[in-house]
């Protein structure tokens, strides 16, 4: 699956290519970029942009590859430990499907140059393979970026999508939890009964008062 954006930046444009293929026999889902002015803006120098907002024309790849297992050894026992530390916070984790990813920029036709770290939060939304899709499933995403695994969070509440907003860009493992829902509902709900919890502690405090002036009139 390949798409092409092209973005007018100031005066310049940005040609913005995503491409994802499989390995295995699921055909690979789409991937793109939650905001691609936000995208830009993070892979390119302040330097770049200003060479791009006065004309210059720049490029942008990113390239997909998806697999269920990884060639590298070294690299698995990395998510192994990954995984072994963020179960400690979340609980069990199962693994899903890794994405290898390879990203490279350039500007004016120059030579291209790899990206492995962006410069700002960019959201990243991962259409989950239907074979992954499940009820009451919760994703993560733990990224590879020069021997540190990081879990990521689902930001969304899509129950087909995984969207997560990093800085990181490497191999990158899907996990999930059964049996669970997104964590901004249960935050939601917890804020619900919090506000409750409040209004009934002031409910007490004034009762408690109203007793006490009572009895201090009578005595």
């Amino acid at each position: 699956m390949q798409e092409t954006t092209q973005l007018t930046y100031g005066t310049g444009t940005v040609t913005i290519m995503e491409s994802s293929q499989s390995e295995i026999e699921v055909a690979a889902p789409e991937i793109r970029f939650g905001d691609y002015y936000k995208a830009v803006e993070a892979c390119f120098t302040a330097r770049e942009l200003e060479e791009i907002s006065e004309g210059s024309n720049a490029a942008l790849e990113f390239r997909y590859s998806m697999t269920d297992e990884l060639d590298d050894e070294d690299e698995v026992q990395r998510f192994e430990e990954g995984i072994e530390k963020a179960e400690m916070l979340t609980g069990s984790l199962n693994s899903g499907v890794y994405f290898e990813v390879e990203a490279e920029k350039s500007v004016s036709g120059g030579e291209k140059s790899e990206i492995d770290t962006l410069y700002d939060e960019v959201e990243f939304q991962y259409e989950i393979p239907r074979y992954l899709v499940a009820e009451k499933r919760v994703y993560y995403a733990m990224t590879n970026v020069m021997g540190v695994c990081e879990l990521e969070k689902d930001v969304d509440e899509e129950a087909d999508t995984l969207s997560i907003s990093t800085r990181d860009v490497g191999t990158t493992l899907i996990l999930y939890q059964d049996g669970k829902e997104n964590d901004s509902r249960e935050h939601s709900r917890f804020a619900i009964k919090t506000q409750y919890l409040f209004l009934l502690a002031i409910v007490a405090l004034v009762l408690v008062w109203w007793a006490l002036e009572r009895h201090n009139r009578r005595s």
